[in-house]
């Protein structure tokens, strides 16, 4: 039971649960750090792909689409990232797969974050699978635009 390795492992605090609340009694810097372990052994890890559902029809428009967003050379999510980061202390790692069109996210929070930000992303990929990315791949990069006014 982690509420009660939690007390064992800070007897310098009381630590009782009272209508479904964690209620901490006793000096801020013990309580500080005996609800960071809490919060340590909530978090889960949730690993999930973001890829097409017909990932050998190069025509079909979630897998167009996936492509040309695997391939921009801006970090896409990194907002998304810094808002749960900062907001809800959830971890949010996202990994371009070029050559097959996914994306892997890991997260790492409480489950009911894990899962909200899973929520997000499926709104991400529904809106993906509806939608044409116009955008060239290489736009945002800064040679590619050089040796194109060169010529």
């Amino acid at each position: 039971n982690i509420l009660q390795q939690a007390i064992q492992k800070f007897p310098h605090i009381r630590i009782k649960i009272v209508d479904s609340y964690i209620v901490f009694r006793g000096s801020s810097g013990y309580i500080l750090n005996a609800e960071l372990f809490i919060r340590q052994q909530l978090t889960t890890t949730l690993l999930f792909t973001l890829e097409s559902d017909y990932p050998n029809d190069e025509n079909h428009t979630l897998t167009r689409n996936l492509k040309s967003v695997t391939n921009m050379p801006i970090d896409l999510f990194g907002p998304l990232r810094w808002r749960w980061e900062a907001e809800q202390q959830v971890k949010v790692r996202t990994k371009m797969n070029v050559k097959k069109g996914t994306i892997t996210v890991t997260v790492e929070g409480l489950d009911s974050q894990n899962q909200a930000v899973k929520k997000e992303f499926m709104s991400f990929l529904s809106w993906l699978r509806m939608c044409a990315v116009i955008r060239d791949p290489h736009a945002g990069n800064f040679q590619y635009q050089l040796n194109s006014f060169s010529k």
